[in-house]
């Protein structure tokens, strides 16, 4: 892995709970004192990591708090920028049935 490598962490966040996502590991912790303090020692072991969470009206404040006094990096994005790239379809013309 290059050294300059960023291992992005992204976290959807709900009222009682955080789904978490990476090539580290993924699961979901409880959005409480004890279930942010197990995903710090799970993200304090991945090289570099960044955290990525969207906004969320106001739920991700106790995450970002957080996150900030573990030095943990943190990237918070607006949900309406964000875009998501469609699959390419089959062509139907291409496709031929089976007899």
């Amino acid at each position: 892995m290059n050294s300059n490598s960023k291992n992005y962490i992204a976290i959807d966040i709900a009222k009682d709970t955080l789904a978490v996502k990476c090539e580290a590991f993924s699961g979901s912790f409880d959005y409480t004192a004890t279930g942010l303090e197990q995903l710090v020692e799970k993200i304090q072991c991945v090289a570099a990591p960044i955290v990525v969470c969207e906004a969320t009206g106001g739920y991700e404040r106790k995450l970002m708090d957080y996150m900030r006094e573990n030095a943990i990096e943190l990237a918070l994005i607006n949900p309406a920028r964000v875009v998501c790239v469609p699959l390419p379809k089959a062509k139907a013309s291409r496709l031929k049935p089976i007899r």
